[in-house]
C-alpha cells in the first residue's frame, strides 16, 4: 500500500496529541434549515472528495507518521447523525462540544469526523473534529469555502493537490493578506541566500527566547489537566464596529480584542485573589507564514510567537497600546520562522525529543490564542444557509486553555476551551470578557 511521509510539521503536530490534550480542531457550523445526516453526506461526497488527505488515515512505521490510504474508507464512516440523547439548546450543545473535544478520533480511519445533530432549534447543526496535522485555520477556512454553493466553491482549487514530501521544504514568509494566489515556484537566488545570513542574528534571539522563557505564573489556568474539557462562547460582535473601535485606539482588531481577553482573564481571577497592575501571563500566539503569492495547500504553515499579555493591566485603553506594541514586536521578529523551524526540525527527530520539548514550550505559556479570518459573507451549503461558524482551537502539552477569534460573515466571536480541572466554569470567564466588551460600548 502506498505511503507517503508526513511533513515533518505535521508530523510534529500529530505527534503532540496526549489523552489530555488533543490536538483536535473542533467546530460547530449552524444552519438556518434542517440538514439531515444524509444530505450532509452527500454534500462531502460531492465536494469534499477533490481533497486526496480527507481520504488517508495515519500509520505509523519507527515513530514516524505516514499518510496511507484507507481501503475501507466511505464518508458514511465519517459521519454520524446524532439522535439519542442530542442536545437541544445551547447548554446541552456547549456540553456535547466540550465531550467531542476530549474523546479521541478513531485511528483505523481518516482523522476527522462530522456530527450531525438534525433537528436542533432553528435549523441544525454539524459538530466537526479534524486533527491539526491534516491543516491549519486558514486552510481549513478554505476547504470550507469549497463546500459551498456557487462561486465560493472554485475558491480553493489550488489545494486538491496531494502533499509532496518536499511540502515541508520550503521556506516560510509572513503574510498578513487572507487572500492567496497560486504562482510557479521560485529558484534559489543570490539575494535569498543573503537575505537568510541576515536573518540569522534575529533567528538566534528568537531560539534563545524559546531556551531560556521559564514557567508562566502559577494561576487556575495552569495544573494537572484531565480528560473531560468545558467551552463557551461569545455573542457575535459588529466587524465594522469592532474595526473602528480599533482605529480609535490606534490598533488592530486582534490588538482590541487581545486586550479584552486579557481584562477577562483578570476579572476570573480577581475572584479568588487580587492582582498587581505589573501581574502578567503569557500566551502562545499563531502567526501565518503563507506568502501572499504563495500556492496554498493543506498542511500547516504557521509559526508562533511568546507573547506576555498585561492581565493586571486596569486601564483598557492603555492595554491596547502595551499589546499593540508588543504584537507589533513580535510579528516583526524572528520568532515565528525561528518556532516554524524548530516544529519543522522536531517533527524529523525522535518522539521523545519532541516530548521534551513541547513540555518546556507550553510550560512558558497559560494560553494559546488564535485568530483566525473567516469567509465575509454568509456561506450556503446545499441550499442551507451557514447562518454561524465557531471553532476552537487545540492546546499543547501542559497549556489547558485555547481562546479563539474568528470572524465570519460582518461578525466576530470568541471560543473559551478550558480544562475541567482547571476552569470548569469557562462561562463566567466568557462574563468577564462581556463585561470588559461593554466597556468599550460594544
Amino acid at each position: 500500500m502506498n505511503r507517503i511521509p508526513m511533513a515533518p510539521v505535521d508530523a510534529a503536530w500529530w505527534r503532540m496529541d496526549s489523552p489530555t490534550n488533543r490536538m483536535t480542531i473542533v467546530a460547530i457550523m449552524r444552519f438556518d434549515r434542517p440538514f439531515s445526516g444524509e444530505d450532509f453526506t452527500a454534500l462531502l461526497e460531492e465536494r469534499l472528495a477533490q481533497f486526496e488527505r480527507f481520504r488517508l488515515r495515519v500509520v505509523t512505521k519507527g515513530g514516524r507518521p505516514y499518510w496511507e490510504e484507507d481501503p475501507d474508507f466511505s464518508f458514511r464512516r465519517q459521519v454520524v447523525t446524532k439522535t439519542d440523547d442530542a442536545p437541544s439548546d445551547e447548554s446541552g450543545l456547549k456540553a456535547f462540544v466540550g465531550e467531542m473535544m476530549g474523546a479521541p478520533l478513531l485511528s483505523d480511519r481518516p482523522p476527522w469526523q462530522f456530527v450531525v445533530l438534525e433537528s436542533f432549534p432553528g435549523g441544525s447543526v454539524v459538530v466537526g473534529r479534524l486533527h491539526h496535522a491534516i491543516a491549519d485555520g486558514l486552510a481549513l477556512i478554505h476547504v470550507l469555502r469549497s463546500l459551498a454553493d456557487g462561486e465560493e466553491a472554485s475558491a480553493t482549487a489550488s489545494l486538491v493537490a496531494m502533499p509532496t514530501a518536499t511540502d515541508a521544504e520550503e521556506d516560510a514568509e509572513d503574510v498578513e493578506d487572507e487572500d492567496l494566489e497560486a504562482v510557479e515556484p521560485r529558484r534559489l537566488r543570490l539575494r535569498d541566500i543573503i537575505q537568510w545570513f541576515k536573518r540569522l542574528p534575529g533567528l538566534s534571539l528568537a531560539l534563545l527566547k524559546f531556551a531560556v522563557t521559564g514557567r508562566d505564573r502559577k494561576t487556575r489556568f495552569r495544573g494537572k489537566q484531565g480528560e473531560e474539557k468545558r467551552v463557551d462562547w461569545s455573542r457575535s460582535l459588529d466587524l465594522k464596529t469592532l474595526r473602528r473601535t480599533a482605529v480609535s485606539h490606534s490598533a488592530t482588531i486582534n490588538d482590541l480584542l487581545l486586550a479584552v481577553l486579557s481584562g477577562g482573564l483578570r476579572r476570573y481571577l480577581e475572584r479568588y485573589r487580587s492582582l498587581a497592575e505589573s501581574f502578567e501571563l503569557r500566551a502562545l500566539i499563531p502567526v501565518n507564514l503563507r506568502h501572499r503569492h504563495e500556492e496554498l495547500g493543506l498542511g500547516n504553515r504557521f509559526g508562533l510567537v511568546i507573547l506576555a499579555l498585561p492581565v493586571g493591566l486596569r486601564n483598557l485603553a492603555a492595554r491596547v497600546r502595551e499589546i499593540h506594541e508588543r504584537m507589533l514586536e513580535a510579528r516583526q521578529s524572528m520568532e515565528p520562522v525561528a518556532a516554524f523551524g524548530l516544529l519543522t526540525t522536531l517533527g524529523r527527530g525522535p518522539g521523545f525529543l519532541e516530548d521534551v520539548a513541547v513540555k518546556r514550550l507550553s510550560a512558558t505559556s497559560s494560553a494559546a490564542i488564535t485568530h483566525v479570518p473567516g469567509p465575509r459573507k454568509h456561506l450556503v451549503l446545499a441550499g442551507r444557509k451557514l447562518s454561524e461558524l465557531m471553532f476552537w482551537v487545540p492546546r499543547g502539552g501542559s497549556v489547558g486553555m485555547g481562546i479563539s477569534i474568528l470572524t465570519y460573515a460582518g461578525t466576530a466571536r470568541i471560543g473559551l476551551a478550558t480544562d475541567a480541572n482547571l476552569v470548569p466554569d469557562p462561562d463566567a470567564l466568557a462574563s468577564g470578557i462581556a463585561a470588559e466588551l461593554g466597556e468599550l460600548g460594544l
